[in-house]
């Protein structure tokens, strides 16, 4: 601890009693509800490599978990691997590796240079076969909290140049484990949460993450120490951009606890409590009735907004149109500002209807992406995240909920994950599932349209495939967007796949032709749509319709390392066109502010008259619609969630940052943490200058995910022949 912390320690623990005799004061958070979301940190004994509990300590330079000879094992890869680790206090320990080099013909001696927080240690020579090789950490290069081991390698070298085949990876050392030899041992148990107390092990930490605000204090009942041990509890405070302060240090129990925190504006803060090993004891501490308290100033509720919305709900139940585009990404669109002309009706549409600048998929591939459109749920609510999830029929959709007020239903869908068995249909009087370009639906639909008879109002889904990879766009629309793409092969999935592997290198042209084939397919889509539209101009529904036009998500072209969707949650596989046109809308109009697919349902609803469930998760933006729309509000964090194929990551949006959480070995190696408005593009990761902003974030995402952890199982379901098929089609099944 540095001085100044000390003194400020010291000042704080005099005013103990002064605190503890103010008045008006209200518990804003319990620090006991609050642990599951918190940090909770363990000193380490063994980590198994090359297994999923390892994956919570490493940081860049790993590879995926592998097995060899009933083995579990990581690549080291690239120059350096990072592996973290925590300490209750900083001391001087061995630790054991058990690791081997990555050999091939004419390979150099593989030598480890490791670093602990930017410190060297002792370099190491490997032998040629696996062997266990033991590290001295000096008590000056740990520190209390995290701890950063870093091995920086001699050579790396690519299977791929060193044997020929396709894998491309810079593998370095294969490690096995590693165990750390700490004294004193922390004891074995854990932190656990009763009804009003915390129990923490000696050798064990908690991170509270949240808003501190002006006025809040820190209030204990009573922490208790284990008697006659050398042990400790120390509590600190961080803020971004500061040296954290020390609010605690006892080494005796302390009844009546009262500690005013800085004061300030609203800010990130992250509240540490260490428990000092100092000497081994089963006993844990126990700390009685943790929590924040503020000062209570009066009513400071703001007043319900009273702008009107009523003259956008029409008098008689509309017809409705719900028109999705399949991996549309929104920057692609002329009203978007895209250079190239390949959606010219899609851009007349948004010129009589209300574009959102910033609407954000509930995920990036999908299937859970429409079951968030037609349940108002985030992922993490309905729990269709796998490929052979289906959506219970508990739900009520956004088909039935419309049934339920009478309309006809109907949809036309090419995309397979409609499947007969995936829940989705729930709700629809007639549904097509039939893969074909949109030209194909159109026909369709202009059958339905004429069969369908004049009895009450209808509601019309649409899911067209277009631009879904493969890219083969009709010739014409290559010649005109793609004149350079002379390969048919260019853009099937063989060409896409072998781009990935390496196997075919990528250059800038190669990356081009990709691009200029989805903007044909783009192209052919507008065209579509705009067709639909005049047949429906045609027959005198258009202007009396409400039509949402909208995409299931994005679609990435290397902007973060990989080609296609349901690989990551970065801005191009979220970021989505919406457009709305309620009844009667002549003028066009932009939102700035963000929305999501979950609100889409309540929207719809409420332009109808039609109650909102409760239960839905995203709000109406009918007070967005209007010629006067309702001053911005408060924004709802937007969660976004990915479970596809062993990776899964969960980002989250909170105006102007936006953070994504890795929770698989599959996803980002580390979380990110990007500001939105100055790098649009999510290019500058900057969760290492932000922490605590980062970890506050992190554990928004945590108290999220419970509710995935509450769900009832999961409803699956089979795929017959014929929809594995169309998977395989689509690049979802090989």
């Amino acid at each position: 601890m540095t001085p100044r912390a000390a003194l400020l320690a010291l000042v704080i623990l005099v005013s103990f009693a002064a605190c503890g005799t103010r008045e008006n004061r209200e518990t804003r958070i319990d620090l006991v509800e609050v642990l599951a979301t918190a940090e909770i940190h363990y000193e380490p004994r063994f980590v198994d490599l090359g297994t999923p509990e390892a994956r919570a300590f490493l940081g860049p330079g790993w590879s995926w978990n592998e097995r060899s000879a009933g083995t579990s094992f990581v690549w080291g890869t690239g120059e350096t691997s990072e592996l973290r680790f925590f300490l209750s206090t900083a001391r001087a320990f061995d630790i054991e590796i058990q690791c081997f080099p990555f050999s091939y013909p004419g390979a150099p001696a593989q030598e480890i240079r490791p670093a602990l927080n930017g410190i060297l240690l002792e370099p190491v020579t490997l032998a040629a076969d696996p062997q266990t090789y033991r590290l001295s950490v000096p008590a000056h290069a740990s520190r209390q909290g995290i701890n950063r081991l870093t091995f920086e390698y001699g050579y790396s070298q690519s299977p791929k140049t060193a044997f020929g085949g396709g894998d491309g990876r810079s593998l370095a050392v294969g490690w096995d484990w590693i165990r750390f030899h700490l004294q004193p041992e922390a004891g074995g148990s854990q932190v656990i949460a009763s009804e009003d107390e915390i129990s923490m092990p000696l050798g064990t930490g908690i991170d509270f993450y949240f808003e501190a605000t002006g006025g809040d204090q820190l209030r204990i009942d009573e922490i208790r120490l284990p008697g006659q041990t050398a042990s400790g509890l120390e509590i600190g405070l961080l803020t971004d951009g500061r040296e954290e302060i020390s609010l605690l240090e006892l080494d005796s129990s302390r009844r009546d606890i009262a500690i005013d925190l800085p004061p300030g504006e609203l800010q990130a803060v992250r509240l540490s409590w260490r428990a000092a090993a100092l000497a081994g004891s089963p006993d844990p501490i126990r700390i009685l009735r943790p929590r924040i308290e503020t000062s209570v100033t009066g009513d400071e509720s703001a007043p319900a907004s009273t702008t009107s919305t009523t003259s956008l709900k029409p008098s008689e139940p509309p017809n409705i149109l719900v028109y999705v585009v399949d991996t549309l990404r929104a920057d692609h669109l002329g009203i978007y500002g895209y250079p190239r002309d390949v959606s010219p009706q899609i851009d007349q549409f948004g010129e009589r209807a209300v574009i959102f600048d910033q609407a954000v998929a509930q995920t990036s591939w999908t299937k859970p992406a429409v079951a968030s459109i037609f349940t108002g749920l985030r992922a993490t609510a309905h729990g269709v995240n796998h490929r052979q999830h289906a959506l219970a029929s508990r739900f009520r959709t956004m088909a039935e909920l419309l049934a339920e007020a009478s309309y006809r239903t109907a949809a036309f869908t090419t995309n397979a994950y409609f499947s007969t068995d995936s829940g989705l249909r729930q709700g629809f009087d007639e549904f097509v599932l039939k893969p074909a370009r949109a030209d194909r639906v159109n026909e369709q639909i202009f059958d339905w349209l004429n069969r369908r008879g004049e009895d009450g109002p209808f509601f019309l889904y649409v899911h067209t495939i277009d631009p879904h990879a493969p890219y083969d766009p009709p010739e014409s629309y290559r010649r005109e967007f793609a004149p350079e793409v002379r390969d048919s092969t260019v853009g099937s999935f063989e060409h896409i796949r072998g781009l990935a592997s390496g196997e075919i290198p990528r250059t800038s042209r190669t990356d081009q032709d990709l691009v200029d084939l989805y903007d044909a397919e783009i192209a052919f889509a507008d065209r579509q749509f705009g067709l639909l539209l005049d047949d429906l101009q045609d027959r005198g529904l258009f202007d009396e319709m409400l039509i949402l036009f909208v995409s299931d998500h994005g679609e990435g072209f290397y902007e973060h390392g990989v080609q296609g969707h349901g690989w990551d949650l970065y801005r191009e596989s979220l970021q989505v066109p919406l457009i709305v046109k309620p009844p009667r809308m002549i003028r066009g109009q932009r939102v700035a502010e963000p929305v999501q697919h979950i609100d889409l349902l309540p929207t719809l609803l409420d332009l109808l008259g039609i109650e909102v469930p409760r239960t839905l998760q995203g709000r109406s933006l009918v007070p967005l619609l209007g010629n006067d729309p309702a001053p911005e509000a408060a924004q709802s964090p937007i969660f976004s969630y990915m479970d596809y194929d062993g990776r899964v990551g969960m980002s989250l949006i909170r105006s102007p940052w936006k953070l994504i959480e890795p929770l698989s070995s599959g996803f980002t190696p580390t979380r990110e943490l990007y500001h939105r408005f100055r790098d649009p593009d999510e290019r500058l990761d900057l969760a290492a200058e932000y922490p605590v902003l980062a970890g506050f974030l992190a554990t928004l995402i945590r108290q999220q995910l419970l509710e995935l952890e509450r769900l009832p199982a999961v409803e699956t379901m089979d795929f017959d022949d014929e929809t594995r098929q169309q998977l395989q089609a689509l690049g979802y099944l090989e």
